[in-house]
């Protein structure tokens, strides 16, 4: 790995260059612009704080976008965090005699593995930084070995022979790692290998057999798609099927040129060329196809023109590609498509192995992530296995997640040296409006509606649409109902986006989806309340973005949010969302709104401290609210404050909101049913069950499907509890009825799960163990960690009762596992209880008192009461033994 250390103190800039190559990687020091290494490209700077801003800008201005590290005097946080980019820096090149791993400093040659001391690694890696310059000694001494560049010594040539003698394939005759005579030494790279075009296509074929009976007489067809996608690969193979077929390249043609553009590639006189003349040229010399690739930017001019020429020549047969179309009366439109997942990767690892052989063995999950990233765009592909060499699909996989700006191959031309340079294309051909309207778009996360489109876009009634409309036929939005931005798309508006200024962009997607917030908060409650929180799911990523937004409306979108994070756990990239909201400038119930969410958000992620101290702050604001508002706030505390184990505290938050709450509502039945789960928790099963069936009740009165399941699912619980199996089979088949007529598969997957389980404690457990392993697998599909925690927790019991005891202890240690992810203390707690009981129906009493040792550990730290007895009781049967 390269590091570009840039500070003027010379002390400074001595003592990280020794911390730098103490850890094995390549220090390059200067103290200014100045001293840069011309070509050089190195895979982090440190930039020293004194550097003044004009020289910060000029030393990124020669290395291009590489990761930056800000020096703040403490040496060892900056080697940690040169560490954390280590990962993705240059980890796999290809020479003729081998692959070279820089990572683990490893060469694989004729099947031998060969390993590289740090300083060899430490050169090649300067090699390959400067590969194609020639390298005198000096520099070598100064950047590698941190020596005055006027040392004595053979060191330098010692250990180039050396190198030599493993990434050669002949070390007397190297191909790779030259001197230069009276210079130094110059490293050259494999020449790279342009793919040549696929025999057929990697996929396509429907396509082209459409476009193959599409092309009739006297017909036009227009192939679409957006920039990259691949019309001009699919055109060519086209082409090359009907002899005697013409092709003309518009994109050098410009304005007035397109009759020319034609003569030359008819080998015609351009000077006195019309449509009528260039038609009876192709009539007469029975061309039986015309393919005009790239007809977009001149697309008025090739229109007419085409009209003329078919007037001549009726049996020819005309193929346009492009971003929009003809318009002319006997045109058919074909919409070149992304690449299916399994194609997209076909076409990834083809293009790769021309480079690297071998390439992506054994990593279909990182090659399916590359191709994701890539969203089957053919050219990012393309540009993407290009870089084989340099990365292992993994790391490729990372940095496509994070920014596609990288991915450049300059020899492929201006328009398609990257796919922002082919979106550029684009961008030139819309008018300010089309422009503006695109960069508005890029605001929006994980797709839009045209309702968001027009509410962010504003403008006169329809006029949003009409643009809308306008950028599909572009083949820069695609979609029908829902909409997004082409692979790369959103990135380059993005950008436009930020040169002219975002903030009215901001503020109408911040207000579009807060007010959506409040109305699907709102349905929530109401008849069938299924659709609000599918629709809540569907733009948490525009939810997300607006809460990121400051805006006044922020707890509205906290508040929505909740009603698909209670159901699933939170990631900790969206916690920090949360995090980032200034609360200061909200009302006092917008306030308890984000505060509801961080103190869920940090019940999920284990961190009960922080949830039990956002309890509190919530617990205090809702003295200083009135009416629902109040109550909200009480039971949020009340809520956090159970999962965190203080029921005391639990208990008063949500009497407190009963309270505020007369008659039958929707809080109401939510609030019953945590005092129903702490009246549990403390001990009072009656009161927890009177309480849950009272909450059922209401739920009906309400007549909200989404309360009914809530309710209906913990009755059935606490009537398990009571040996009422056949009453908690009923809830769970009524949940399930709801459930499926919703399509809702996750929860199913409990339900069904749950369904084995009372068949089980009925004592039919070969029927509940299909339940139990349908349920589990829906679980797993569906990504819910605490769920599938509980349905491995219960097939393990089930499997025990059937005296499949390696069995059962494999669910309960994959339960255990679970838990430990982030199912939370009280579910691993249980899952330690159940691989204790499994450990010791095998006789492993010792592995059975390690369980417990842990599970009494876990009860002590947070405290989980309700655990100790029967933990007593495992310990006596195990001490036992």
């Amino acid at each position: 790995m390269i590091v570009l250390l840039v500070h003027p103190d010379d002390d400074r800039r001595e003592a990280l260059g020794q911390a730098v190559r103490e850890a094995g990687w390549v220090a390059s020091a200067i103290a200014g612009p100045e001293g840069f290494v011309d070509g050089l490209v190195p895979d982090a700077v440190v930039l020293s704080p004194a550097l003044s801003l004009a020289d910060k800008q000029a030393v990124i201005g020669r290395i291009g976008p590489v990761p930056q590290v800000l020096d703040d005097g403490d040496t060892s946080a900056v080697t940690r965090q040169i560490s954390a980019l280590a990962a993705s820096a240059r980890p796999v090149v290809a020479l003729g005699g081998g692959t070279v791993d820089l990572r683990t400093r490893t060469v694989l040659r004729e099947g031998q593995a060969l390993s590289l001391t740090e300083r060899e690694a430490a050169l090649l890696a300067w090699f390959i930084a400067r590969a194609g310059a020639v390298v005198p000694r000096g520099e070598l001494l100064v950047h590698v070995w941190g020596y005055r560049a006027d040392m004595a010594t053979r060191t330098v040539d010692v250990t180039v022979a050396r190198l030599r003698d493993k990434i050669e394939a002949d070390a007397s005759a190297p191909e790779h790692l030259l001197t230069v005579r009276g210079e130094g030494y110059r490293f050259v790279l494999p020449a790279p290998v342009e793919p040549s075009a696929p025999e057929g296509l990697v996929g396509r074929r429907a396509e082209l057999e459409r476009l193959g009976q599409e092309l009739g007489s006297g017909r036009v067809v227009t192939l679409m798609g957006p920039g990259g996608v691949g019309k001009t690969t699919l055109a060519r193979v086209l082409a090359e099927r009907r002899p005697g077929a013409v092709w003309v390249d518009l994109v050098p043609a410009g304005e007035g040129e397109v009759i020319a553009a034609l003569a030359r590639a008819l080998g015609l006189p351009a000077a006195h060329a019309t449509g009528g003349s260039l038609g009876r040229t192709l009539r007469n010399r029975g061309v039986p196809l015309l393919v005009l690739d790239n007809v977009e930017h001149v697309a008025r001019e090739v229109a007419p023109l085409v009209s003329e020429i078919l007037a001549e020549a009726p049996s020819l047969a005309v193929l346009a590609t492009g971003r929009t179309r003809l318009r002319v009366p006997v045109e058919l439109l074909v919409e070149l498509g992304s690449l299916p997942e399994p194609e997209a990767v076909a076409l990834l690892v083809k293009v790769a192995r021309t480079r690297v052989p071998g390439w992506g063995e054994g990593t279909d999950g990182a090659l399916a992530r590359v191709a994701r990233a890539l969203e089957g765009n053919a050219l990012a592909i393309e540009l993407a296995a290009a870089r084989a060499r340099l990365f292992a699909p993994e790391d490729l996989a990372e940095r496509l997640e994070a920014s596609l700006d990288w991915l450049r191959n300059p020899d492929r031309g201006a328009r398609r040296a990257s796919l922002l340079d082919a979106i550029a294309w684009s961008w030139k051909l819309l008018d300010p409006d089309e422009q503006r309207a695109l960069a508005w778009l890029s605001v929006f996360r994980g797709g839009f509606t045209a309702d968001a489109a027009e509410a962010v876009l504003g403008g006169a009634p329809g006029e949003a649409l009409d643009l809308l409309d306008r950028l599909a036929e572009h083949c820069l939005v695609h979609g029908s109902e829902r909409f997004s931005l082409h692979v790369g798309v959103g990135e380059f508006a993005r950008a436009r986006l930020l040169e002219s200024g975002e903030a009215g962009a901001r503020a109408a997607h911040h207000h579009t989806f807060a007010a959506f917030a409040r109305r699907q908060h709102e349905a929530v409650g109401g008849r069938p309340g299924w659709h609000a929180v599918l629709a809540l799911r569907t733009e948490r990523g525009n939810l997300l973005q607006a809460l990121a937004w400051p805006g006044p409306r922020s707890g509205d979108l906290a508040r929505a949010l909740l009603h698909d994070w209670e159901l699933e756990s939170m990631p900790e990239h969206e916690v920090a969302v949360l995090e980032r909201v200034d609360r200061s400038g909200l009302s006092d119930e917008q306030r308890a709104e984000v505060l509801y969410a961080l103190a869920w958000a940090r019940v999920h992620a284990g961190r009960l401290d922080a949830a039990g101290a956002f309890a509190e702050e919530l617990r205090d604001l809702a003295g200083a609210l009135s009416g629902e508002a109040a109550a909200w706030a009480s039971f949020g505390a009340g809520f956090t404050f159970e999962a965190c184990d203080w029921l005391g505290e639990a208990r008063a938050c949500c009497e407190a909101a009963l309270a505020r709450m007369p008659g039958a509502s929707d809080l109401g039945v939510r609030v019953l049913l945590e005092l129903a789960v702490v009246s549990r928790l403390e001990g009072d099963a009656d009161t927890a069950l009177a309480q849950a069936e009272q909450a059922k009740q209401m739920a009906m009165v309400c007549e909200s499907e989404v309360l009914q399941v809530e309710a209906r699912g913990i009755l059935a619980s606490m009537l398990r509890t009571h040996a009422r199996q056949e009453a908690s089979l009923a809830e769970c088949r009524a949940i399930l009825a709801i459930h499926e007529r919703h399509n809702q598969r996750g929860s199913v997957g409990v339900l069904v799960g749950m369904i084995g389980v009372n068949l089980h404690e009925l004592g039919r457990s070969e029927e509940a163990l299909p339940y139990l392993t349908r349920g589990l697998e829906m679980c797993r599909e569906w990504g819910d960690a605490m769920v599938e925690t509980m349905c491995h927790l219960h097939r393990a019991g089930a499997l025990l009762a059937l005296d499949r005891r390696t069995e059962a202890l494999d669910d309960a240690l994959a339960a255990v596992s679970l838990a430990r992810g982030g199912a939370g203390p009280r579910n691993e707690c249980r899952a330690l209880r159940v691989a204790a009981e499994c450990w010791l129906s095998l006789g492993e009493h010792a592995e059975a008192r390690a369980c417990i040792a842990t599970a009494e550990a876990l009860t002590a730290r947070f405290p989980l009461p309700e655990q100790a007895a029967p933990l007593a009781a495992l310990r006596a049967r195990a001490e036992a033994g």
